[in-house]
């Protein structure tokens, strides 16, 4: 191999060196523990006395104290057999060193003969050590270096060791026997000499001859090193190389010449060459780390071969000057270095400017660093004084976890002879914000700091601040008068919203460390407050409180941290923690916490007190927890848990973990357990010994999974009404094996009437049943579940597998809400090692889908064709028929795909059957862009046109096609015509609009910043809420859109009834742009439904937000108003609960909420009336009220708050009147709940003054009647209803006074009257008049829509009542009197159905 032009430089290459004098190295390490050693026995001997280190016990104490001392990085020593002067010449029978694996290197028979006195001059002297064999067993496991490197401690001189040494097997692949012989001197300063000579004992004539001389210049270097094994052996196995080829090394190197060569059978790995004199000097050489084990990681972090090349040349008119350039290339790094040294002293007064370039620091380094990274600098001084001052740019970096496109700023280095001194100021771009790191730092973090290094080992923090979005580290150190170091700063998390959208507030403290002079022990502390601190969720705000503290302390020494002491304090818990961390990983730590109930963690929830303590042991790669807990009191899910005890062992192990759980606790519903042993490999899941009985639920057994699917089973089930569920039962039993036959594998499962609690859904009928082998297993499947989204089913399926692939075949037809489905072909669905496929062929409500779905490792094929298929079946908002296709395809992070549909009959399930619009919708994706053509047309209505380009981020593998909301986007908007088909299918609901639309527009921007120019004319619009009975008439619009603003030019409506609203300005299309539209009310009717009618006047204004929501702000004056509230109270109805069972379109959604569609616009609008111009009205009550309220929340869910207080008016109860006191308030709101009554009206009668005081909820409103003077409620009631005492009253009056005692009370009572009713199997029985003139009305439904009343008694006489529900707003009564008058009546109202609202539809059901 021939050397080629000097290339690059390597910072490697040192290491190579030192691997190939690995045999120096483990003599050196051999020689290392001889020294350790006697130092040991030295220091005892000091402290112990001589006389006593000579007896017995004082060498066994020495060896006490010598056992288990760390040996730098090669693990620990041991000795054995101590014998002789500790002071003069000793011997150690045995002496070991350990590794995490055990015994690596054995020495035996060890004679030691030194002399003491020249320690106290800090030299080690000794005449002669040897040994009698020397052991290595095997390459030893390094530990990770955590300390810096330090200084020797002492100057070492042996004027003569001697040893055999066998080399086994496992350490240099070939066994070899080898005596070696030498002298050492090492010194801290001055000249360090070595004298080396070593021969095989079992290989004649192989060799190892070192002479070494080494000073502190170059002129005092002389080192001359010879090796040779002539027919291999394992000199080279120890290198890694082949111990079967011939193994050569020459070196000679001095100031004047340097050759050095490797050499393995053919192969030269090594050569350097070069020669140094006064005319300049010129070395080159190149490395090649291929066939050696022991050098392959080279390979993967610089490269294959590493070239370099180094020249220097005299300058004619400077002397002792020489101009110098360094090269070095290998396939991961480049280095270059030119400038002029001084000869004499080798300094660079000049400077000599460095580059250093990689396109990967990460594969350099070894662990995610960065991508391409450089570093150009400039080095000036000489050996004593030297400054390196340059900047480093790292490309796409990844430290701990934080990701940023780029790193970059100065890096400086400062030498002096008491160390070095770093000093940077850093500054990322584009960071990531994703994870905890991320959001901290934010995309621009920054970090300033200078770090010292002495010479001594000692680490020094001198200075650093490190900025982000939402985390501040900043501090400095130093030394004390006696040489301390120290280090005082602050960690501060700014905001804590940085980590959790849901969480607020910050959290930091100061932190501290000290260390003695030399820097070997740091001694640490943090004591962090949050401010104001939440999380977002409620249990863990409560455990916390917006102050918590966190308190740490402990030590770091050689990388090992011992946390003495760890104190989290919240409001409501406190945790504690102490243990050691290892250097290697190691944990030993404990924790200890209480905590006061109530709380929970996800679905379970703990009352009362929580106390537990537990240990994590193991390593940070293989922890090990084990933990203890006790609760109070404990809810899972829908069941109460009370003395419960958990206890929990877990071990993660290096390919997989392991452990088990027992919960046990008392309910309601009997004792509970829970206990399994559990097994998580890297595709595998396995619990075994289930043992579960809880709430009804049972269930015993052990279940495998297997790259996620069922791959063995033993598992017995049953469930009953319980904790779980709230009706039926379910029966289960699932058995499989991984061996062939009929019963190998079977599924049995049924369930009826089954309703989980708290769940809206019915599952009336479940059915699972088949038997057979994994290979292959029949069933089938009979489901018909009710409830919001209705389903029936019944069909067969085949669940079959081989050795790499499982498929899924399903057959058979059902329901979803009220759309017929059936599978045409069997569906299938495969899986396998390198992707799956599912297929689909089946009628849809008359039409047909056809899809297929084909994924593998990295790619992607979808397709679906439609044939008239119904809306209603995938939208249960809609209505119509859809036909077309849409293609997806790709691979990797590409992406494609086009889409061709047609939309017939489209119309939102509100709308009229023959309002409907039909229309087509192209897609097309390529790369990053998604083109969308949407064209609709209505049968004499509207014609609307869209087109528009979107950009979007894709990828196959995953798959994904998501839109990019900050890319850019364009398209075009051409819509003509009524507006009322579009508006009911996109928003619908309550709400209508209507009227001739003319609106044409481009659009550019982004999504989240977009850029609209066009008009939008709206006229002889109309808009309906029928929830509020708003109405917008005679709707005039016209708006221009101006790049980022709407201009409303004109707007002008009205409420139909003589009221007006107008308005113009401008809306910001941007989040954060401003907003000056004005809407002007005058007399408008802003509610018109059941409960009120209210006139307003005022202005509002539209504003629009920094996070783009638009909000009505302003305040109206109520002109006038009428409520008739449903107040409380009995009407004589009677109160029925039906639940169909069998109920079409199946069960009713039991939640009240509805998902609100439309528009979402904010409100905070003040609403005031001063003129007492409200009127409230209904079953009695007359009162005029002022009102000052505001309206806030949503369009959709609008919220109330205010006070309505009480001007003048009365109220009658049973016939007479009752005056309200002008103090009377009510506290708004739209919940009922937390509407508060503050109102009392009275009743002046000759006999007494009578005062009904209503206090509580509109929900639950608390009445209490009292008098003056003083009397009972069913005394004071009689006087106000008959006008006599109670004792004087008939039977029937009684029974009357005793029902509404009960009622003022809140209770039922002994209801006479509703006995009655029932005795005579009427719906409705009623008294009235006076006791003179007594009516009794009885009526009954004689067909769901007619009712029939008789009413009889009473001055008029007897009367037929007959009320006909013609439709659900419609109704008309006749009425014929006893004494021949006869009338007729039509009662027509609007239909405002509330979201969620469930109606009686008979008549009288008010």
């Amino acid at each position: 191999m021939t050397d080629s032009a000097p290339p690059p430089s390597e910072p490697e290459t040192p290491q190579t060196e030192k691997q190939k004098r690995s045999l120096a190295r483990r003599i050196a390490v051999i020689t290392g523990v001889a020294v350790g050693v006697i130092v040991v026995l030295l220091a005892v001997a000091l402290l112990g006395g001589r006389a006593y280190l000579l007896s017995g016990p004082g060498r066994e104490l020495v060896s006490t104290f010598a056992n288990g001392t760390k040996i730098g990085r090669y693990g620990r020593i041991n000795v054995e057999g101590l014998e002789g002067d500790l002071f003069n010449d000793f011997t150690l029978a045995r002496v070991t060193v350990t590794d995490e694996e055990g015994v690596w290197l054995e020495v035996t028979d060890v004679r030691v003969d030194w002399s003491y006195l020249p320690l106290l001059g800090r030299r080690f002297h000794a005449d002669e050590i040897t040994a009698g064999r020397i052991h290595v067993l095997r390459r030893p496991i390094l530990e990770v270096s955590t300390d810096p490197p330090g200084a020797m401690p002492l100057d070492v001189d042996i004027d003569h060791f001697a040893a055999e040494i066998e080399l086994h097997e496992d350490f240099s692949q070939t066994y070899g026997h080898w005596r070696v012989e030498g002298e050492a001197q090492v010194l801290r300063k001055g000249l360090t000499t070595a004298s080396v000579d070593a021969f095989s004992l079992d290989r004649e004539g192989d060799f190892l001859k070192l002479e070494a001389s080494l000073g502190e210049s170059i002129e005092q270097m002389e080192l001359t090193l010879e090796a040779r094994e002539a027919r291999g052996g394992p000199l080279a196995g120890m290198l890694g190389y082949s111990p079967d080829q011939p193994f050569l090394v020459n070196a000679v190197a001095n100031g004047r010449v340097i050759d050095a060569t490797a050499r393995t059978g053919d192969f030269v790995p090594l050569r350097i060459q070069g020669r140094f004199s006064d005319e300049g000097a010129r070395a080159s050489g190149y490395v090649n780390f291929s066939g050696s084990d022991l050098f392959a990681p080279f390979i993967d972090r610089i490269g294959r071969t590493a070239r370099f090349g180094l020249a220097g040349i005299p300058l004619p008119n400077e002397e002792d000057v020489q101009a110098v350039a360094w090269r070095l290339f290998a396939d991961n790094i480049t280095t270059r270095v030119d400038g002029q040294v001084h000869v004499e002293d080798m300094s660079s007064p000049e400077g000599l400017t460095v580059d250093i370039a990689t396109p990967s620091l990460s594969r350099l380094a070894g662990v995610p660093l960065a991508g391409a990274s450089t570093y150009q600098g400039t080095f000036t001084g000489g050996a004593d004084r030297w400054e390196l001052e340059g900047q480093v740019s790292l490309n796409t970096t990844e430290l701990a976890s934080y990701r940023a496109q780029r790193l970059e700023g100065p890096l400086n280095l400062t030498g002096r002879e008491s160390g070095y001194t770093l000093t940077t100021e850093l500054a990322a771009t584009g960071g990531s914000r994703s994870g905890m790191v991320g959001g901290l730092l934010g995309s621009a973090p920054r970090l300033s700091a200078e770090v010292a290094y002495g010479t001594d080992g000692s680490v020094l923090l001198r200075r650093m601040d490190l900025t982000g979005e939402a985390l501040r580290i900043n501090g400095s150190g130093g030394r004390a008068l006696n040489g301390s170091l120290r280090f005082n700063g602050e960690a501060r998390v700014t905001d804590v919203s940085r980590l959790s959208p849901d969480a607020s507030g910050s959290f930091g403290g100061p932190i501290r460390a000290t260390s003695s002079a030399g820097g070997g022990t740091w001694t640490l502390g943090f004591d962090g407050r949050a401010r104001q601190l939440t999380t977002g969720m409620d249990e863990l705000d409560r455990l916390l409180g917006p102050s918590p503290s966190l308190d740490l302390s402990g030590t770091l020494r050689g990388g090992r941290v011992e946390v003495t002491r760890a104190v989290l304090e919240g409001e409501n818990g406190q945790a504690t923690g102490r243990g050691l961390i290892e250097a290697n990983g190691e944990l030993k730590l404990a924790v200890d916490w209480t905590a006061s109930g109530p709380f929970g963690v996800g679905p379970v929830e703990i009352d009362g007190a929580m106390q537990g303590d537990g240990a994590l042991t193991g390593t940070l790669a293989q922890p090990r927890l084990d933990l203890t807990a006790g609760f109070e009191w404990v809810a899972v899910g829908p069941m109460d848990l009370r003395e419960t005890r958990l206890v929990l062992s877990f071990r993660r192990g290096e390919d997989a973990s392991d452990g088990r759980v027992a919960i046990t606790g008392a309910s309601a519903f009997g004792p509970a357990r829970a206990v399994a042993n559990f097994y998580l490999g890297d595709d595998v899941i396995r619990l075994s010994e289930v043992d579960i009985d809880a709430g009804g639920l049972v269930a015993r057994g052990s279940i495998g999974l297997s790259n996620s699917f069922p791959s063995n089973a033993d598992l017995a089930f049953t469930a009953r009404p319980g904790a779980f569920l709230s009706a039926g039962e379910i029966d289960g039993r699932l058995r499989l094996t991984d061996a062939p036959g009929q019963d190998a594998a079977l599924i049995a499962i049924t369930g009826r009437g089954v309703r989980l609690a708290g769940s809206p859904y019915v599952i009336r009928t479940l059915q699972l049943g088949g038997r057979g082998s994994l290979d292959r297993l029949p069933f089938n499947v009979v489901l018909d579940v009710g409830g919001p989204t209705p389903v029936q089913f019944e069909g067969d399926a085949v669940y079959s597998r081989t050795d790499s692939a499982q498929s899924l075949t399903l057959s058979g037809g059902g329901q979803v809400r009220d759309v017929d489905f059936s599978t045409r072909n069997p569906m299938v669905i495969a899986f396998a090692e390198d992707g799956h496929v599912a297929r689909v062929d089946m009628n849809v409500g008359g039409g047909i889908l056809l899809g297929e779905l084909r994924q593998g490792e990295d790619s992607v094929v979808v397709q679906a064709d439609l044939t008239s298929v119904e809306l209603g079946s995938v939208l249960e908002d809609l209505r119509g028929r859809v036909t077309g296709r849409i293609s997806l395809r790709g691979s990797g992070e590409d992406l494609s795909g086009s889409a061709n549909v047609s939309l017939a009959g489209v119309r939102s399930i509100d709308a009229p059957a023959d309002m409907t619009i039909d229309g087509t919708l192209d897609a097309t994706l390529v790369g990053d862009r998604l083109d969308l053509e949407l064209v609709a047309q209505g049968e004499g209505s509207v014609d609307a046109r869209i087109d528009v380009i979107l950009p979007v981020v894709t990828s196959a593998s995953p798959l994904r096609l998501a839109i990019a909301r900050t890319g850019d986007m364009s398209g075009e908007v051409d819509i003509s015509g009524q507006i009322k088909p579009i508006w009911d299918v996109f928003v619908g609901g309550e709400r209508s609009l209507a009227g001739q639309v003319e609106a044409r527009a481009t659009l550019g921007g982004s999504l989240n910043a977009p850029r609209v120019n066009g008009t939008l004319t709206l006229a002889e619009g109309d808009f309906r809420d029928s929830a509020s009975g708003l109405r917008l008439a005679s709707i005039d619009l016209d708006t221009r859109f101006d790049d980022t603003t709407a201009l409303i030019q004109t707007f002008t409506a009205t409420d139909g009834s003589g009221g007006a609203v107008s308005g113009s300005g401008r809306i910001g299309l941007r989040e954060g742009s401003g907003s000056s539209l004005k809407l002007d009310f005058r007399r408008f009717q802003v509610i018109d439904n059941e409960i009120a009618r209210a006139r307003g006047s005022g202005e509002l204004t539209v504003t629009r937000a920094t996070d783009g929501n638009i909000t009505l702000v302003g305040d109206l004056s109520v002109d006038e108003a009428r409520i008739e509230p449903e107040l409380p109270g009995n009407n004589g109805i009677v109160s029925m609960d039906v639940v169909e069972i069998n109920r079409p379109g199946g069960d009713p959604d039991t939640d009240p909420e509805e998902r609100a569609r439309g528009p979402q616009i904010g409100l905070n609008i003040g609403i005031r009336s001063r003129g007492g111009n409200i009127e409230v009205s209904g079953r009695g009550l007359n009162v005029l009220m002022n009102l000052d309220a505001r309206v806030g929340g949503t369009l959709n869910r609008p919220t109330l708050s205010g006070t309505a207080r009480v001007v003048r008016g009365d109220y009658e109860f049973a016939g007479k009147r009752f005056v309200f006191d002008e103090d009377g308030s009510v506290d708004l709101s739209m919940d009922p709940r937390l509407i508060r009554l503050n109102l009392e009206a009275v009743r002046e009668d000759p006999v007494l003054t009578a005062s009904i005081r209503v206090t509580g909820t509109a929900e639950k409103p608390e009445i209490a009647l009292t008098s003056t003077p003083a009397l009972p409620q069913d005394e004071i009631l009689s006087q106000v209803l008959f006008g006599r005492s109670a004792s004087q009253l008939s039977p029937v009056e009684a029974a009357q006074l005793a029902s509404g005692v009960a009622s003022l009370a809140g209770g039922g009572g002994f209801d006479v009257i509703g006995g009655l009713r029932e005795l005579a199997g009427l719906d409705r029985l009623s008294f009235g008049g006076e006791a003179s003139a007594l009516t009794v009305a009885g009526g009954r439904y004689i067909s769901d829509d007619v009712y029939l009343e008789v009413i009889g008694g009473g001055e008029g006489g007897a009367a037929v009542s007959v009320e006909w529900q013609v439709r659900r707003n419609l109704a008309v009564t006749s009425r014929f009197g006893g004494q021949g008058e006869a009338s007729l009546s039509v009662r027509w109202r609007r239909e405002s159905r509330r979201p969620g609202e469930r109606r009686d539809s008979r008549p009288n059901r008010d």
